[in-house]
């Protein structure tokens, strides 16, 4: 994708970008960085983004947003333990709770934008072990039973492939409403019903 292709997807996403901030992007490691090609002397260079650009550029805006408020620093290391699943910090620190679940976020975040789907509002944001999605499971079939059915449930664990990496649970400040997703080595699974969103998030 050029410069201007990612913009005008972005804005399409609801997340304009300038392009001298899309080079801030790729310097502060929120975005891959383009492979950029020399045209010769005095023309000058073309820069080419990736296609997933967008989703990481709307994945960065949301998450240091006034939706959930993490700096642009920790957004970063979201990313990087997200697409690298590394068990240390680059310090060599082991990975922390607060940087895994992070990471567990900015997939979920990513993910829903691939699918299409749109997070609308301000949430909290809940982090799990794979080995409790029974219990977490159960906990929203009660706060909001239609939203995730048995067969819904059912269908997942029939289709299930590859390592979990854990589970996010978004709630919505306002009216309460729950987005379950699981994540996995390819990417992630929501489990709850989008058809029984709120109108306001259509």
């Amino acid at each position: 994708m050029t410069p201007h292709e990612v913009m005008a997807r972005c804005a399409e996403l609801g997340t304009p970008i300038v392009q001298s901030t899309l080079a801030n992007y790729k310097t502060w490691g929120l975005i891959h960085p383009p492979v950029v090609q020399s045209l010769g002397r005095k023309i000058g260079k073309v820069s080419t983004y990736r296609d997933d650009t967008p989703l990481e550029v709307y994945t960065a805006q949301r998450l240091s947003g006034r939706d959930f408020g993490f700096s642009m620093d920790y957004v970063c290391l979201f990313r990087i333990h997200w697409l690298s699943d590394i068990e240390e910090l680059a310090t060599g620190q082991p990975l922390d709770l607060f940087v895994e679940g992070g990471a567990l976020l900015w997939g979920m975040v990513y993910n829903l934008a691939k699918l299409n789907v749109p997070l609308n509002g301000q949430f909290m944001s809940f982090f799990y072990p794979p080995e409790r999605l029974n219990e977490v499971v159960e906990y929203v079939r009660k706060q909001e039973p239609a939203s995730l059915s048995e067969e819904l449930f059912a269908e997942f664990h029939r289709e299930a492939k590859g390592k979990l990496r854990g589970l996010v649970l978004l709630r919505r400040k306002g009216d309460g409403h729950h987005i379950l997703a699981v994540l996995h080595e390819d990417g992630a699974r929501v489990l709850t019903s989008l058809g029984v969103l709120p109108e306001s998030t259509q």
